[in-house]
Formats: C-alpha cells, sequence, structure tokens
C-alpha cells in the first residue's frame, strides 16, 4: 500500500506558450479536488451521529457507552491528524487523500455489519484514525498551486467544504432511510455513505493534482518570481 501513496514520475513538459492557461486550468482542479475530497470525510464520519438512536433502539447500548464510541473517533481523529499530515509529505496528496476516503468507507461498511459494542469501539477508532488523512493533503494541494498572498481566500473557499460535507450527510442518510426503510437502518447510516465517499474519492483521483512540477509545469516560485510562494 505504501508504494500506492508514492508519488508518480513526472508528466511530459507543457510546452512554453501553453503553460499559463495550464496552470490555470490545473490548480482549479486541484482545489476542487480537495474541497470535495475533504467534504466527503464529514460524509462517513457525521454519519455515525445519526445512528445514534438506531444504536440505543436495535443494540440496546446505554447513552454511555454512545458517548463513549463518540469520544473514541474524536480523540483518534485528533491524534491522526499530525501524523497523517506527516505521513502525506511524503506521498501523492490525491492518492493519499482517495485512499484515506476508501478506507472510511471500508470501515463504514463493517459498521454495517456490526452488532457487538467493541467491534463498533475498534471501526470507530479505525475510522477516526483513516479521517486524518484528509486535511493533509489538502494543504500541501494549496500550498502547491497557490503563493502566499491567495492563500487566505482560498484556503477560506476550502474550509467550506466541512460546512457542506457535514451539511449534506443527513439528506444522503435521510434519502437512504426512505428507499430501503428503518428496518436496514445499519445499510442507510454506514453503508449508503460509504458507496457516496467512494464515488468522491474517484473524484478525487480524477480531478486531482501533485505540485506544478509532477504536472509538467515549471515551479510555482519559477512562475511567480516576484511572490514568495513558500
Amino acid at each position: 500500500m505504501l508504494s500506492i501513496l508514492k508519488k508518480g514520475p513526472s508528466a511530459n513538459k507543457v510546452p512554453a506558450e501553453k503553460i499559463q492557461a495550464t496552470y490555470g486550468r490545473y490548480r482549479m482542479q486541484a482545489l476542487l479536488s480537495v474541497f470535495l475530497g475533504y467534504l466527503a470525510y464529514y460524509i462517513v464520519r457525521n454519519n455515525f451521529t445519526l445512528s445514534t438512536p438506531y444504536l440505543k433502539e436495535q443494540l440496546d447500548l446505554s447513552a454511555t457507552q454512545i458517548g463513549l464510541l463518540s469520544s473514541c473517533m474524536l480523540i483518534a481523529y485528533g491524534i491522526s491528524k499530525g501524523v497523517m499530515s506527516s505521513l502525506a509529505d511524503k506521498a501523492s496528496p490525491k492518492v493519499f487523500m482517495a485512499c484515506g476516503l476508501v478506507l472510511c468507507a471500508i470501515v463504514n461498511v463493517g459498521l454495517g455489519f456490526s452488532t457487538a459494542f467493541w467491534i463498533f469501539a475498534a471501526l470507530v477508532v479505525l475510522n477516526g484514525l483513516f479521517q486524518g488523512m484528509g486535511v493533509g493533503p489538502s494543504f500541501i494541494t494549496i500550498a502547491n498551486w497557490f503563493p502566499r498572498r491567495e492563500r487566505g481566500r482560498v484556503g477560506a473557499f476550502w474550509n467550506i467544504s466541512h460546512n457542506v460535507g457535514g451539511g449534506i450527510v443527513a439528506p444522503i442518510v435521510g434519502a437512504a432511510f426512505a428507499i430501503l426503510g428503518t428496518e436496514h437502518w445499519q445499510s442507510a447510516s454506514y453503508i449508503v455513505p460509504a458507496c457516496v465517499a467512494v464515488v468522491f474519492a474517484i473524484s478525487v483521483l480524477a480531478l486531482g493534482k501533485g505540485s506544478p512540477r509532477e504536472e509538467g509545469l515549471p515551479a510555482l516560485e519559477e512562475m511567480m518570481p516576484e511572490e514568495k510562494v513558500v
């Protein structure tokens, strides 16, 4: 798996007359990829909160147990953000982010078939760990493609993604319940969001970009020598 995450070979150099147009297009694609990717992480994180009434009713978990599960995921996520961001420096940002989404999706599928508290606990910890794979690639991508003078507004736009992601979870899960029914609450709560996350992971791979050099362009400081880009 580590070999999959490594940066690939650089693309062929872009002709000089196409550099500016290609740079403009690629950086918008790069920003869109991390926006959609980070948005999707919230689909396979906040869905757990929506499932808690059914954890009480169907699996007889207590409020204390559910609170412990939520705490485990958040603590694991907090620890993971630092560790995973360090690892992301050595990897392809788009592959790293997409792999994290797929791993979160796999964990959510596991939640869709689990009934024991301790299995839930193990899976939510794994989900928290894999959730940390979204932040680093986002920051790296923004730094790769945007000079420092633009990073404030670009970062503000990217930061909207978690609000959008958190906001669309309920409609996704609600639609799944409407189609599948409450008897399939685990599929509606976990498996459907997992499938949506995989679609977003594919979008990240399709749209995402490495550094300008890896995409056949000059480094950002060469295209904008007047800017301090690091």
